[in-house]
């Protein structure tokens, strides 16, 4: 039994179809509403599934767009296993290295090397990053291949 301020709901009940998914800044999205996502996570719980639904709102949407940390959890969190997601860049901005690692469900951790001197307040994410590479790695295990992008 699932019990929700309206009222108890049995799992067996529970028939939720997931939500279309849309990309808003890089990060996929279900278009649904509060209702329907509470229900979505019923059903999920309910069935004992192995995923990761994570809730935010929008301004987490938009300042992921500014930080590399937040987008990289926001990401990591749609891995539909457990597993690595890891975004590293090499650049000649002022933060001229930056890692970001995500081990589903929970773990999050980053470096960056930085010349403090070249900072300034008011860079966005392109003139601190400036020019370089890019790679997002994708790691599903030890009985599978790591997948990477450079950009």
């Amino acid at each position: 039994m699932i019990t929700r301020p309206e009222g108890t709901l049995k799992p067996d009940s529970i028939e939720v179809i997931s939500p279309q998914m849309v990309n808003v800044c890089g990060i996929p999205l279900a278009l649904t509403d509060y209702e329907r996502t509470l229900d979505w996570i019923d059903a999920k719980v309910a069935r004992q599934a192995r995923e990761y639904i994570c809730v935010c709102n929008v301004h987490a949407v938009m300042a992921s767009a500014e930080d590399a940390e937040l987008r990289t959890a926001l990401l990591g969190s749609s891995l539909k296993f457990d597993g690595r997601f890891i975004l590293q860049t090499q650049t000649d901005g002022p933060v001229s290295f930056l890692i970001v690692d995500f081990q589903a469900p929970d773990r999050l951790r980053a470096y960056a090397r930085f010349d403090a001197k070249r900072l300034k307040e008011g860079l966005d994410s392109g003139a601190l990053l400036g020019k370089g590479h890019l790679a997002m790695t994708i790691d599903q295990g030890p009985d599978m291949s790591r997948y990477q992008g450079l950009v």
